[in-house]
């Protein structure tokens, strides 16, 4: 009887995409990932070049595990890219990611608007998720969630929510999720929040509807910080309206191509000696002015580094310097 209730509630959490199970081992030492972006595999199946080098570095720091904000691949709207294709480009990603498998170190993914413009690309995106947040949450000890798209897990006393935001739009099956979590469970130190488009943009237009309701919705989750991608540049800043939540926007490790930083930005962060601190961190950076007065961030590349202990949330931001060494994103002082 006792081995049939146990197949029984054990069916019950398998099937529940909230439900999250906290990893037992070593959970008191430090908790360590690593927050990456835009890899953009081109559509031809090439791996950008630099990308590896990040990579490298990423398996050199061991982390817990590793965490992709979108746009892994480079698929666009009419791109006539077939499933066949597609997968081929999720090919290329393994073997750019080979060494983090290899290394056993988690590697978890958050979608992307150039992962999910169309249905092959959709197909493509959902079919490498499954295989790679299975393995994932496998090395980790929790259970596996049924939509790779939207759910959170706990690990070291700390959540995680992934969440489906490739556009500004939060659809009503994953806000009903969302409220259904406002709750912190007792146990939880920090909650960590993962999409790919910012609340706030800082190198283009901002819907504000989406702003207002997105960081409402992460206020009243309790989340400390919400890390994202999509702009190609690297962002380190409290939310205007709940000061409590921090959005870091991550950088593209590839560094095929970068944006800039907003001209008002420039304006309110950044020295005339081409010099800019960072909202959040003060954190010094350099970067080249446009003709129209925004502000082109000198280094190309990021990704970067959190470590949690006790009650600390630290950042690490990293790039490659010219001799495409890996160095700090900032400037040493």
């Amino acid at each position: 009887m006792i081995k049939i209730l146990t197949i029984f509630f054990a069916l019950i959490i398998s099937a529940n995409q909230t439900f999250s199970v906290e990893r037992k081992e070593n959970s008191d030492s430090p908790l360590r990932f690593v927050v990456l972006s835009d890899i953009h595999i081109y559509t031809s199946g090439k791996i950008p070049a630099l990308a590896p080098k990040a990579v490298d570095h990423i398996k050199s720091l061991s982390p817990d595990l590793v965490l992709i904000t979108g746009d892994h691949t480079n698929g666009n709207r009419g791109d006539g890219a077939s499933l066949a294709k597609v997968r081929k480009w999720y090919k290329s990603l393994d073997t750019l990611l080979a060494p983090l498998f290899k290394a056993n170190i988690p590697v978890i993914p958050v979608v992307g608007n150039h992962d999910f413009y169309r249905k092959p690309h959709r197909e493509g995106y959902k079919e490498w998720a499954n295989k790679t947040i299975s393995k994932a949450f496998s090395r980790l000890k929790i259970d596996i969630p049924s939509n790779p798209l939207f759910f959170n897990f706990t690990l070291k006393n700390n959540e995680f929510f992934i969440f489906n935001l490739w556009q500004q739009i939060i659809s009503t099956s994953q806000k009903e999720w969302m409220m259904n979590n406002m709750q912190k469970p007792q146990n939880v130190i920090h909650r960590f929040g993962f999409g790919h488009v910012p609340l706030k943009s800082s190198m283009g237009r901002t819907s504000t509807g989406f702003f207002k309701t997105g960081s409402k919705l992460f206020d009243e989750m309790d989340l400390d910080i919400y890390f994202c991608g999509h702009e190609h540049l690297h962002w380190d800043e409290s939310n205007s309206l709940y000061p409590n939540l921090r959005q870091i926007i991550v950088g593209t490790i590839s560094g095929t191509y970068n944006f800039p930083i907003r001209k008002d930005l420039v304006k309110l962060h950044c020295e005339s000696n081409n010099t800019c601190k960072m909202p959040y961190t003060k954190s010094v950076f350099k970067i080249k002015k446009t003709a129209k007065g925004a502000g082109q961030q000198v280094n190309k590349q990021n990704w970067i580094l959190v470590t949690v202990d006790k009650n600390s949330v630290q950042t690490q931001s990293f790039t490659l310097d010219k001799e495409e060494n890996v160095t700090s994103f900032f400037i040493q002082e």
